[in-house]
């Protein structure tokens, strides 16, 4: 069977879509709060909540959400969020520290995990590999296995993305 090549696919999110919560058009930090919590009890053993669609002026006063707020609205699970176009995330404390990346990691040109003054991540992620690099070998290979599932046979590195699993 032939196959094709689709070079600009954000895997993970597109294979892991039945469980990532949809963001778009929520605003503020009271209503990602009340939106999250809500995922979060209808899905009480995923140990890493990922969130697509935030508007990148979400939060209150169109902060950039510090790993701090984010902590706040769930503090006790991994939480990843990615913006509507995938070019800026956030992430919990807990995601940072799980996956190893809590004071930072090489990621070559162009993708960053922000790091503040005391040289600990401050959350906040530029562009897809650092995402990525934030979720958990165990669900990246869940999503590989919905793609192979769909009939795609294999995932092509890019830009780092996919280096860790």
């Amino acid at each position: 069977m032939p196959g094709f090549v689709d070079s600009h696919m954000h895997l993970f999110f597109e294979s892991y879509t039945f469980k990532v919560l949809k963001l778009h058009g929520i605003e503020g930090i009271k209503a990602l709060t009340n939106t999250i919590r809500s995922f979060v009890t209808a899905h009480p053993d995923d140990t890493l909540l990922v969130a697509e669609g935030l508007n990148c002026n979400a939060f209150d006063d169109g902060k950039d959400a510090a790993r701090h707020i984010v902590d706040s609205i769930f503090d006790n699970r991994a939480l990843l969020f990615q913006s509507s176009d995938f070019h800026i995330g956030w992430a919990s404390t807990i995601a940072l520290s799980q996956t190893g990346v809590m004071h930072g990691l090489d990621l070559g040109p162009g993708s960053r995990f922000e790091l503040g003054n005391d040289g600990t991540a401050t959350g906040v992620l530029t562009e897809p590999p650092a995402a990525f690099r934030t979720i958990p070998n165990k669900l990246a290979n869940v999503a590989h296995c919905c793609i192979c599932q769909n009939g795609l046979q294999k995932p092509q590195p890019n830009a780092g993305c996919y280096q860790h699993l």
